[in-house]
């Protein structure tokens, strides 16, 4: 009983479908709905990150430069094991460190939720057959931005750094490169 409930909070989410008869699958991906994703988390990161910036204090700057140094010591990625499930737990965190100030239950929820739904694009980017890319220095600059109080550049970093693996993605999937895979914590592939 508790399994299906979360199975059905997770489906809300759009992270699995039920499929009659079959039970639940992980949500496939699609190009369509990454730009859906994309766009619309670019949206909602704006306004929060705007909204938080200009009513951040002292704690919120501290409480940021803390999630930076925490993210900024792990790799994405550990020696043969897959995607550092550390490091996707501190990136979380990072990313909700910049905006918690912006004083929206309501806002940080949707938030949350489209930051939850690109995860998985996340992980497909990390994994994906592509050069490496300069996390902690795309996260320094963001960081910098908002601690600065310049609202435009840090928004303009933040969208960038996302639309950047929503790019990665979507070069894999149109590239033919299907066989990326997000290894879960339990060292099982899925597509």
């Amino acid at each position: 009983s508790p399994i299906r409930e979360a199975l059905m909070r997770l489906e809300v989410e759009g992270l699995v479908t039920l499929e009659q008869n079959k039970g639940f699958r992980v949500s496939t991906v699609s190009r369509e709905q990454l730009n859906d994703l994309t766009a619309t988390r670019v949206e909602i990161e704006t306004i929060a990150l705007r909204w938080s910036i200009e009513k951040g204090g002292v704690e919120w700057e501290a409480n940021l430069l803390a999630a930076f140094h925490r993210l900024s010591r792990l790799k994405k990625i550990e020696q043969g094991s897959g995607t550092n499930t550390a490091w996707f737990a501190e990136h979380q965190k990072f990313h909700a460190a910049l905006v918690a100030a912006c004083g929206s239950p309501l806002l940080m929820g949707i938030r949350e939720g489209l930051f939850d739904q690109a995860e998985r694009y996340v992980a497909l980017s990390i994994t994906s057959r592509f050069p490496t890319r300069n996390d902690v220095g795309e996260h320094e600059q963001i960081m910098r931005a908002a601690l600065s109080r310049n609202v435009a550049r840090a928004t303009q970093l933040n969208k960038a750094h996302i639309e950047r693996t929503s790019e990665r993605v979507a070069r894999s999937l149109t590239d033919g490169s299907h066989a990326i895979r997000l290894q879960t914590a339990n060292g099982r592939d899925v597509t």
